[in-house]
């Protein structure tokens, strides 16, 4: 949001799948129909700086995670949604050992 804007942060447990949702909403000028389709290819941007990298990075992360990523069509500003699997406590605990 090159000129500000506000940004909302929305959780959401999706329990019968056992699913966490994370959605990401700004009020910014929004995501181009010809960006859509590039959003998460590594080095694509369409800033003036910048890697472009960064969406691209955060797609391997929720994968590998066992997750997906993608972005939701609405009227203004842009949003993401990241879901992700559920992981208890112990689960994390033997993986960390």
């Amino acid at each position: 949001m090159p000129d500000g804007g506000e940004m909302q942060f929305a959780t959401r447990n999706i329990a019968h799948a056992e699913l966490i949702e994370v959605r990401f909403i700004d009020s910014g000028p929004g995501i181009c129909d010809d960006a859509r389709d590039h959003l998460f290819e590594p080095m694509w941007t369409t800033k003036k700086s910048g890697s472009g990298l960064g969406l691209a990075i955060a797609r391997e992360i929720v994968v590998e995670h066992g997750g997906e990523i993608g972005s939701i069509e609405v009227v203004k500003g842009a949003e993401f949604r990241v879901v992700l699997p559920v992981v208890q406590a112990n689960e994390v605990s033997a993986n960390a050992a």
